[in-house]
């Protein structure tokens, strides 16, 4: 497999699983125990970090009127902090938005903190499948739940902290974050279109912290050199793929059921937790 076709191929599983609620970290973390990194002598911190400004430029573009909405209410919010009137009922729907947003991204503090300590978790496989059943049993049990939906005006900063506490769940390799974040909100009377919507933004700012921190931490291991061509077919790959997987899980919100997510992800945390057995047995013999 040469090492663009593997790019491309790392690129589109980024892109699916980033948005799909299937957990990209999981997937990345079981392609590369099988099947090796795309290059050995090219930096997994910069292909990492370069498929998420992929995924993240795909959310951008989907999403575009609404960050522009948002980027015009930080203004008027920060109007309204010195003029006195920054009361959460006088707000128009953007400045809301603008509010639960900020409100659910405080667990991600914590998250960058704990992120570190199970980071180790990625190099087992058995672990990521055992995490992968977990998620999709999660999604099954949300499914069985009824909750009164509410009308965007009725959702309160205390419903988008808990949205947010769901998501510190996804630094587990095998838990997906936008799973995560839509069962939280389904689980706050979210409507199911809402809480996918709601899930996609949060992630813009969840994905540039991640961006932020990985250049503060390992700035020195960043490193493009000759494989400029390489990174860029994975970057457009996870472009590409994550704009059509928002697109598919924005279609299938509709439906009202993601039954077949939590089915996939118990078969592949089976298939992994089994090849991690077989691969150990093989070894041992």
């Amino acid at each position: 497999m040469t090492q663009y076709i593997k790019s491309i191929i790392y690129g589109i599983v980024q892109g699916l699983t980033e948005f799909l609620p299937v957990s990209s970290s999981g997937h990345l973390a079981v392609f590369q125990n099988v099947f090796g990194a795309v290059d050995e002598q090219l930096s997994g911190v910069t292909f990492t970090l370069l498929m998420h400004v992929g995924t993240l430029a795909a959310v951008l573009v989907v999403y575009r009127k609404d960050v522009a909405g948002l980027i015009k209410s930080f203004f008027s919010l920060v109007k309204r902090l010195f003029t006195g009137e920054f009361k959460y009922s006088k707000m128009n729907t953007d400045e809301k938005l603008f509010c639960l947003l900020f409100i659910a991204l405080i667990p991600l503090l914590l998250g960058a903190v704990l992120e570190g300590t199970v980071e180790f978790l990625s190099a087992y496989t058995f672990a990521v499948g055992l995490l992968w059943i977990i998620n999709g049993l999660i999604f099954l049990v949300s499914e069985k739940i009824s909750v009164k939906q509410k009308k965007f005006e009725e959702i309160k900063p205390k419903n988008a902290l808990i949205v947010g506490l769901f998501q510190l769940f996804a630094i587990l390799p095998g838990i997906s974050r936008s799973g995560m974040t839509i069962t939280g909100g389904v689980f706050n009377g979210f409507k199911r279109e809402l809480a996918v919507k709601f899930s996609f933004i949060l992630s813009i700012p969840a994905i540039l912290g991640s961006v932020a921190i990985t250049v503060l931490k390992d700035y020195k291991d960043i490193s493009i050199g000759e494989n400029a061509g390489v990174l860029f077919a994975g970057v457009v790959a996870s472009f590409v793929s994550g704009f059509l997987a928002i697109k598919l899980l924005e279609y299938i919100s509709k439906k009202n059921t993601f039954k077949a997510f939590a089915y996939y992800c118990i078969a592949i945390g089976v298939a992994a937790i089994a090849f991690d057995v077989i691969k150990m047995v093989v070894i041992g013999g």
